[in-house]
């Protein structure tokens, strides 16, 4: 069994997360209105959860997000 992951205050991490049964449900709107979404909602969860943002990447089907876990409940976020 493998290890539980720290969560530590103050820590980078790098965060990946696939779409549901890996379809492209993140693709390309012609307004951008996806990718604006899912940006607002990312923005609103880091300051609720008190989390600093790096980066954000979205493809068409999974996510790659960089941000420092300041109060190590990485989890709630």
């Amino acid at each position: 069994m493998t290890r539980p992951n720290r969560h530590l205050p103050g820590k980078i991490v790098h965060l990946t997360r696939r779409t549901s049964h890996r379809q492209f449900l993140l693709k390309n709107d012609k307004a951008g209105l996806i990718q604006n979404d899912l940006g607002y909602l990312f923005a609103l969860s880091c300051d609720r959860h008190n989390q600093t943002p790096h980066a954000l990447m979205m493809m068409s089907n999974h996510h790659h997000t960089i941000l420092t876990d300041n109060n190590g409940k990485r989890s709630d976020f």
